[in-house]
């Protein structure tokens, strides 16, 4: 509790899947009863306060008391604090649905926060979860220098050309054209894609995404005739890959039709937009 944001209430599951992942670290995870037991007794003694439903509270004092009388400890619980949130963060942010997140928003950016100043790859994902919860929650300012920091680390510790600096770019790629910089948004698009093409292969999902993602970039940009096989190309390896009754296909064929609408063919755009 003491590696959470102190004196804020905290969520008992998140509180309670951190200690899963710190009591397992050696052998089988323990019975959630267990788990149960030692919250209930540390609020029995007065350690943790509730906080509403469902929450518990560390005093600040107590939480500066714990990080010091159980330094050797600390990073260990640290590390399973870090994947607990990375976990949970994960499954809310590909639901592109902050609400669920909202309540733990305050852990989540004390976590990222103090994994900030550190150059490892959980730390890249801290930065670029907290990133992107920002981002979906309309706070495009302040995802920014998350989704730059990610990148600053993945870019060290991972190489220029590994999948995860690609999505870094291209997390960065599209908040600036979110932002209206679409100049400044369009060599981060077309480095991601690069990479994904080299890396991963021009027929995989994540080309078919960065492709979709250049192709609106350039289509904003007024450049309509350059966009149109970006789409064309995402459109195909979706049919391919994903099939044709796939959400992402359905996404493609959507902006394809837009597309084809915006140049005036809107006899084309018809069955697209229907399909």
């Amino acid at each position: 509790a003491a590696c959470f944001a102190p004196g804020e209430p905290l969520p008992e599951a998140l509180l309670l899947a951190a200690g899963e992942r710190a009591t397992a670290s050696g052998g089988e995870p323990p019975a959630a009863h267990r788990l149960d037991d030692g919250l209930e007794r540390l609020l029995e003694l007065g350690l943790l306060e509730a906080a509403g439903a469902d929450a518990v509270r560390l005093h600040r004092l107590l939480a500066r008391f714990a990080a010091a009388a159980l330094a050797e400890e600390m990073p260990a619980a640290q590390e399973a604090v870090e994947s607990a949130v990375i976990s949970l963060a994960y499954q809310q942010n590909t639901a592109d649905d902050p609400s669920a997140l909202r309540p733990w928003e305050a852990h989540l950016r004390h976590v990222a926060g103090a994994a900030g100043a550190r150059e490892d790859h959980t730390a890249a994902i801290l930065q670029a979860n907290f990133g992107h919860y920002l981002d979906i929650s309309g706070d495009l300012a302040g995802a920014r220098p998350y989704y730059e920091r990610a990148l600053a680390i993945s870019e060290l510790v991972l190489g220029p050309e590994h999948p995860d600096t690609a999505l870094s770019l291209n997390n960065l790629g599209n908040l600036l054209r979110a932002q209206g910089d679409l100049a400044g948004a369009r060599p981060y698009l077309e480095r991601a894609l690069a990479i994904w093409e080299r890396v991963l292969g021009p027929e995989h999902r994540d080309t078919a995404g960065s492709l979709n993602n250049l192709g609106l970039l350039l289509q904003a940009q007024g450049d309509l005739a350059g966009a149109r096989p970006y789409l064309e190309r995402a459109l195909a390896i979706r049919e391919r890959v994903l099939g044709p009754e796939h959400p992402d296909t359905a996404q493609s064929l959507n902006n394809l039709a837009s597309l084809l609408q915006d140049q005036g063919d809107l006899a084309g755009a018809r069955p697209l937009y229907e399909r």
